[in-house]
């Protein structure tokens, strides 16, 4: 009876021991362990896949979070957004909307809407005609305008300049051609000339004038409509845009003549 005694007195020791020291007792590690019980986020945040950056879903999202922007342009398979101060937190919204490798974004100066009404200033001052822009493009990768004219008419620039912020705009001065059309008049009618190309089995261009047309004689003097004529050898250099009708149709920037035929 002693021996049983000592034996509980030792077992309740041991207990008291035991719970001293904080010992647990385990119940399969499932309740009390948080590296098991709580989600892994990392893991979770790679599992979300954002949509890629169409240029559909991205000019919606910058017109419903009301941004900035000078447009978008696509190279490479990838979508790059102009945006007009571009903030952290406009960058945040972009990573958080779209995957990141299928977009950029560009801090630019100008948003569309004042580089449309740059263009749309042009026509309203008839300066298509006063400076002889042969034609003009809003360049969304240069956030600009470009306007195509002639190195003869370079002077004109301060003109436009006076009605468009110089800023907004980039110019292509293009030069007088090395390879001018080599042919034939075939025929004058209403201002224009029908031209037959050496080597075209028949006519395929008519060429009209402007105001800003040069025309010049066999020995280089100044020449003029009136001196032209059927049969006449001619070297045409063209403003750039063509019509592709058949025949086609172009204006004359210059017009060399050749020897009248005899």
């Amino acid at each position: 009876m002693l021996h049983q005694l000592r034996v509980i007195t030792l077992l309740s020791l041991a207990v008291l021991v035991l719970a001293a020291c904080g010992y647990k007792p385990e119940s399969g590690g499932q309740a009390d362990d948080p590296d098991t019980n709580e989600p892994n986020r990392a893991a979770l945040g790679a599992a979300i896949q954002l949509p890629h950056a169409e240029p559909g879903a991205v000019k919606h999202f910058l017109e419903s979070e009301n941004i900035t922007n000078g447009d978008i342009y696509l190279q490479e398979g990838k979508t790059y957004i102009n945006v007009v101060e571009l903030t952290p937190e406009i960058e945040q919204k972009f990573a958080d909307a779209f995957d990141a490798s299928s977009f950029a974004l560009n801090d630019v100066a100008y948003s569309i809407q004042e580089l449309e009404q740059a263009q749309q200033a042009l026509f309203d001052h008839d300066l298509y005609q006063k400076a002889n822009i042969y034609s003009s493009m809003i360049d969304v990768m240069d956030n600009k305008v470009t306007l195509i004219l002639p190195d003869s008419s370079q002077s004109s620039i301060p003109l436009i300049e006076e009605v468009v912020n110089p800023d907004l705009l980039h110019y292509s001065i293009q030069k007088l051609d090395e390879h001018p059309f080599v042919g034939t008049i075939v025929e004058m009618k209403d201002g224009r000339i029908l031209f037959q190309e050496e080597g075209e089995e028949s006519p395929n261009y008519w060429f009209s004038f402007n105001e800003y047309s040069e025309l010049a004689g066999a020995s280089g003097e100044e020449a003029a409509f009136e001196d032209l004529h059927a049969g006449q050898t001619v070297r045409v250099w063209i403003t750039g845009n063509v019509d592709t009708s058949l025949p086609a149709y172009a204006t004359v920037r210059k017009l060399e003549l050749g020897q009248m035929p005899q």
